[in-house]
Protein backbone atom coordinates (compact mmCIF):
# COMPACT_ATOMS: atom_id res chain seq x y z
CA UNK A 1 0.00 0.00 0.00
CA UNK A 2 1.76 3.15 -1.07
CA UNK A 3 5.32 2.80 0.18
CA UNK A 4 4.64 -0.53 1.91
CA UNK A 5 4.43 -4.15 0.94
CA UNK A 6 2.33 -6.70 2.80
CA UNK A 7 3.67 -10.23 2.72
CA UNK A 8 2.09 -13.35 4.15
CA UNK A 9 5.01 -15.49 5.34
CA UNK A 10 4.64 -18.97 6.79
CA UNK A 11 7.09 -20.64 9.17
CA UNK A 12 7.91 -23.22 6.50
CA UNK A 13 9.27 -20.37 4.35
CA UNK A 14 12.20 -19.85 6.72
CA UNK A 15 15.46 -21.67 7.22
CA UNK A 16 17.70 -21.42 10.27
CA UNK A 17 20.97 -19.63 9.61
CA UNK A 18 23.65 -19.74 12.32
CA UNK A 19 24.75 -16.13 12.21
CA UNK A 20 24.57 -13.24 14.60
CA UNK A 21 24.57 -9.48 14.45
CA UNK A 22 27.68 -7.55 15.23
CA UNK A 23 27.98 -6.32 18.82
CA UNK A 24 27.75 -2.71 17.60
CA UNK A 25 24.52 -3.36 15.67
CA UNK A 26 22.99 -5.33 18.57
CA UNK A 27 23.81 -2.49 20.93
CA UNK A 28 22.33 0.11 18.55
CA UNK A 29 19.12 -1.90 18.15
CA UNK A 30 18.83 -2.45 21.89
CA UNK A 31 19.42 1.24 22.67
CA UNK A 32 16.84 2.35 20.09
CA UNK A 33 14.27 -0.36 20.72
CA UNK A 34 11.63 2.03 22.11
CA UNK A 35 11.95 4.31 19.06
CA UNK A 36 11.74 1.36 16.66
CA UNK A 37 8.73 -0.10 18.48
CA UNK A 38 6.89 3.24 18.41
CA UNK A 39 7.43 3.54 14.66
CA UNK A 40 6.12 0.01 14.11
CA UNK A 41 3.05 0.68 16.26
CA UNK A 42 2.40 3.90 14.34
CA UNK A 43 2.49 2.01 11.02
CA UNK A 44 0.61 -1.16 11.92
CA UNK A 45 -2.33 -0.09 14.05
CA UNK A 46 -5.03 -2.55 15.13
CA UNK A 47 -7.43 -2.90 12.25
CA UNK A 48 -10.92 -1.45 12.61
CA UNK A 49 -12.13 -3.59 9.72
CA UNK A 50 -11.42 -7.25 9.00
CA UNK A 51 -11.01 -9.16 5.76
CA UNK A 52 -14.33 -9.55 3.88
CA UNK A 53 -16.03 -6.73 5.81
CA UNK A 54 -18.36 -4.71 3.60
CA UNK A 55 -17.59 -0.99 3.77
CA UNK A 56 -19.21 2.12 2.31
CA UNK A 57 -17.21 4.96 0.78
CA UNK A 58 -18.10 8.24 2.51
CA UNK A 59 -15.66 10.63 0.82
CA UNK A 60 -15.84 11.93 -2.74
CA UNK A 61 -12.09 12.38 -3.22
CA UNK A 62 -11.83 9.10 -5.15
CA UNK A 63 -14.13 10.29 -7.98
CA UNK A 64 -11.26 10.45 -10.47
CA UNK A 65 -10.73 6.70 -9.93
CA UNK A 66 -14.37 5.98 -10.75
CA UNK A 67 -15.29 5.51 -7.09
CA UNK A 68 -18.34 7.45 -5.97
CA UNK A 69 -19.53 8.30 -2.47
CA UNK A 70 -21.94 5.60 -1.28
CA UNK A 71 -20.28 2.75 -3.18
CA UNK A 72 -19.89 -0.47 -1.22
CA UNK A 73 -16.67 -2.46 -1.34
CA UNK A 74 -15.03 -5.39 0.41
CA UNK A 75 -11.94 -5.26 2.62
CA UNK A 76 -9.32 -7.46 0.97
CA UNK A 77 -6.93 -7.97 3.89
CA UNK A 78 -6.88 -7.83 7.69
CA UNK A 79 -3.97 -5.39 7.53
CA UNK A 80 -4.27 -1.64 7.90
CA UNK A 81 -1.03 0.17 7.03
CA UNK A 82 -0.66 3.89 7.69
CA UNK A 83 -4.41 4.09 8.19
CA UNK A 84 -5.18 2.63 4.74
CA UNK A 85 -6.91 -0.56 3.61
CA UNK A 86 -7.03 -2.51 0.39
CA UNK A 87 -10.67 -2.43 -0.71
CA UNK A 88 -12.20 -4.17 -3.72
CA UNK A 89 -14.89 -2.26 -5.59
CA UNK A 90 -16.84 -3.43 -8.63
CA UNK A 91 -16.47 -0.60 -11.14
CA UNK A 92 -17.42 -2.50 -14.28
CA UNK A 93 -19.37 -5.75 -14.06
CA UNK A 94 -17.55 -7.05 -17.15
CA UNK A 95 -14.11 -6.62 -15.57
CA UNK A 96 -14.96 -7.68 -12.01
CA UNK A 97 -13.57 -6.04 -8.89
CA UNK A 98 -10.62 -3.67 -8.81
CA UNK A 99 -8.58 -3.12 -5.67
CA UNK A 100 -7.88 0.36 -4.33
CA UNK A 101 -6.02 1.79 -1.35
CA UNK A 102 -8.57 3.65 0.76
CA UNK A 103 -8.03 5.64 3.97
CA UNK A 104 -9.82 4.29 7.05
CA UNK A 105 -11.34 7.73 7.61
CA UNK A 106 -13.03 7.53 4.18
CA UNK A 107 -15.04 4.32 4.81
CA UNK A 108 -17.63 3.09 7.30
CA UNK A 109 -19.08 -0.34 8.01
CA UNK A 110 -21.74 -0.97 5.38
CA UNK A 111 -25.32 -1.76 6.23
CA UNK A 112 -26.26 -2.27 2.56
Amino acid sequence: IGEHILVDIKCKDFIVVKESLSFKLEEELFNNFDIILKKVKDKFMPAKFKEYDRVELIDGKYDELGLKRGMVGTIVSDYCVDGKYLVAFEIDSDQGDKIYTIAESDIIQSVK
